[in-house]
């Protein structure tokens, strides 16, 4: 029984680490400013596509 609590504790450790490393990625200004540009990308794209 002594395993299977660790076991399960260091899952949910992993997964509280990742969860929290997930949502500082996506709240960073550089992951914001990445995305940006890229939605200017696409709009630029867009655009050219729909004078043609």
């Amino acid at each position: 029984m002594e395993d299977a609590k660790t076991g399960k504790q260091k899952v949910k450790e992993i997964t509280d680490r990742l969860e929290e490393g997930l949502k500082e990625l996506f709240e960073s200004e550089k992951y914001k400013s990445r995305k940006r540009v890229r939605l200017q990308v696409l709009e630029h794209g867009r655009r050219i596509l729909n004078t043609m």
